[in-house]
């Protein structure tokens, strides 16, 4: 019998609570410009994504697994963290 705690509503308000909590930890010290806030912003979302893994890193597993619609999106997510991160840059 499942526990009245592990319904998915519970988990994913739980999972959305400790996600924003982070972001809110983050930006304010990371995010202190535009570029750098969508850099972090980008960033953080691909930390859910795809977990221990780099989107490009995951790109490699999928490549190497035949998953070629998570190869792609995963080199789009690679591509578009590294133009963010050029931005960020640029912009001090």
């Amino acid at each position: 019998m499942a526990s009245p705690e592990a319904r998915p509503g519970n988990v994913r308000a739980g999972e959305e609570s400790y996600r924003k909590s982070i972001r809110d930890a983050v930006m304010p010290h990371l995010g202190t410009t535009p570029a750098k806030a969508a850099y972090c912003e980008a960033a953080h979302e691909s930390l859910w994504e795809y977990g221990e893994l780099s989107p490009y890193d995951m790109a490699v597993s999928a490549w190497n697994s035949g998953n070629r619609e998570l190869y792609e999106s995963a080199l789009a997510d690679d591509d578009r963290l590294t133009e963010l991160a050029e931005e960020a840059k640029s912009e001090g």
